[in-house]
Order: C-alpha cells, then sequence, then structure tokens
C-alpha cells in the first residue's frame, strides 16, 4: 500500500500543471522503481517536519461555543499569521511541494470545517485582501441548506452554496473538499451512540465498507458540481479507523486532516493522512497562535 501511495502522489506531482485533474483517475504505472527512488532522494529539512496547520469552523459576531470566532479575530489572525511569514498552502499544491522539498519555509495549512455561509460571507473577502488561501471541509448534504436534511427540518447554522462554493474555488483563493456526506453526526439508537465516521454495533467491515464508501462517493459527486477534484478529506469530530483509511487512499485522497489541537510530525508520505490541527477559539489571542506554532515546529 505505502508503494502505491508514494507512486500516486509522485503521479500528482508529474501532473501539477493540470491543477484540475481528477487524481482518482490517475493509475499504477510500471516506473515505480523510479518513483520511489526519487521519493526516498528528496530531501526533508529538519524545519518541514512538523506541518503547521489550523482550524477554524464558524465566523460570526455571536460567539456562542469554541467553535465560532469573531470577523474581527479572524482578520487579526491573518494579518498576525502573514506579518510572521506563514504562507497559507492549498491540498494539492501543499502535496506537490512536499513530495519535491519545495515547501516554504512557514508553510501553512489554513482550515475551516463545516461549510458555513459565514465562511463565503467574512473569509472569502479576507483571503482576497490579504491573499491568502484556505480549504473548506463541507458536510455535503448540508451544503446550502438552513434546517437539517431529515423528517424534522430542524434548523442549522446556514451552509454556503454550490455556487459560492464554485465562485470561492475558480478565484484559486480555496479549496473545498470533503468532511463526509452525511456522517458528521451523532445517531442515537436503543443501545448505543455513534458519532461520525465510527463502525455500528452488530455492523460486519464488509458492511461498514460498504457505508463509508458510499458517504464519500456522496460526497464527491457534491464537489464534483463545484468544480473541484477530491485530493484532501477532513474526519467527522476527527474520529478515524483503518477501514476508512483506506478506503479513502484507494479513492485517491492523500490529505487527511484529524482534530487532536496539536501538529503532525510527518517523515513519510504515509504520514500525510492524519494531520493534526490547532484549533482556534475567540479567546486564543494571534500572539498565541504565532507562539503555539513557534513552539511545534521549532521555528
Amino acid at each position: 500500500m505505502k508503494k502505491k501511495l508514494r507512486s500516486l502522489l509522485c503521479l500528482i506531482l508529474c501532473m501539477s500543471a493540470c491543477m484540475t485533474c481528477r487524481v482518482d483517475a490517475f493509475f499504477w504505472g510500471s516506473n515505480a522503481a523510479c518513483i520511489s527512488a526519487l521519493l526516498q532522494s528528496i530531501p526533508r529539512p529538519e524545519k518541514e517536519k512538523v506541518i503547521p496547520a489550523l482550524m477554524y469552523h464558524h465566523i460570526s459576531d455571536d460567539v456562542h461555543n469554541s467553535m465560532v470566532v469573531t470577523p474581527e479575530k479572524l482578520e487579526s489572525d491573518l494579518v498576525a499569521l502573514k506579518e510572521a511569514g506563514y504562507e497559507t498552502l492549498l491540498p494539492a499544491e501543499f502535496i506537490r511541494r512536499y513530495l519535491t522539498g519545495t515547501l516554504p519555509e512557514k508553510p501553512l495549512l489554513l482550515t475551516f470545517d463545516d461549510g458555513y455561509e459565514s465562511n463565503y460571507e467574512y473569509l472569502f473577502p479576507l483571503l482576497k485582501k490579504y491573499e491568502m488561501k484556505a480549504t473548506i471541509f463541507v458536510i455535503g448534504s448540508t451544503l446550502g441548506r438552513t434546517t437539517m436534511p431529515d423528517q424534522f427540518g430542524t434548523p442549522i447554522t446556514p451552509h454556503f452554496t454550490a455556487e459560492q462554493g464554485r465562485e470561492m474555488v475558480e478565484s484559486g483563493y480555496v479549496s473545498i473538499q470533503p468532511h463526509s456526506y452525511s456522517m458528521h453526526f451523532m445517531r442515537t439508537f436503543p443501545e448505543e451512540r455513534v458519532y461520525g465516521i465510527e463502525q455500528m454495533a452488530g455492523e460486519t467491515e464488509e458492511e461498514y465498507r460498504t457505508r463509508f464508501e458510499n458517504d464519500f462517493r456522496s460526497a464527491s459527486y457534491v464537489l464534483e458540481q463545484i468544480g473541484e477534484p477530491v485530493v484532501a478529506y477532513s474526519y467527522p469530530f476527527g474520529l478515524r479507523n483503518d477501514i476508512a483509511e483506506e478506503v479513502l487512499r484507494e479513492n485517491g485522497v492523500y490529505l487527511v486532516f484529524m482534530t487532536n489541537d496539536t501538529l503532525t510530525y510527518v517523515d513519510s508520505p504515509d504520514d500525510l493522512m492524519r494531520i493534526q490541527r490547532l484549533n482556534v477559539t475567540n479567546t486564543m489571542s494571534s500572539q498565541i497562535i504565532l507562539d503555539r506554532l513557534a513552539l511545534l515546529t521549532g521555528q
């Protein structure tokens, strides 16, 4: 599996000029030995071992929980990060530059989970203003919705539409990637609670694999309507398992994000499947963010 991963990542590198190519259409070539040798020879300085990544969610003046930041707080963070020399990268760009050993001195993966309309209203203009880039992980079944996609119609925080998503992607400042289609929910059953992509009690591995594959295909279809190839994924609630990771690899995903409020030491392309992120809250000052990034990356 590692050889296949490395082979496909190199193919992504070779096709990097075509940023809109569907990576899941790539195939395993006969040059695996050459590709492996190339990857082994890539220099990776120590300063590139820890990958800086930040996680945000909703943007609003109504800060009612730890997943909400105000527009002013977000702008302060972006200004501080830019002035500190961080260069924001989108997923495909990050993978390509990681493989070639050409990451900038201070790379940063700026991420926003769930796909709230506030990302379009507040984040998008700020990205254009400061010429920075961010990845938004959307829950496919709630795209453009203000209520839950169920029979109850429970109100939810509004999510941006496919049209708004296309506008952001076409700008070059935003990548939109999946946060599942409909697995980002807690489901209560008579004898258990299931969070996110967890396997249900009594569900065989084959049944679970099929359920996760179907959800991923549905999420990918949503992104096709936006015009974005799928190369990254954010686990709902940060929960993962080996079956899900294998399915993601098989479907052309090679950068996967979690939520453990730390950063990831990356020693090989396989480590890109479990990228941790610092969770940014409204009470965390921009200077604290810079201090935590410096402490964890050694920069």
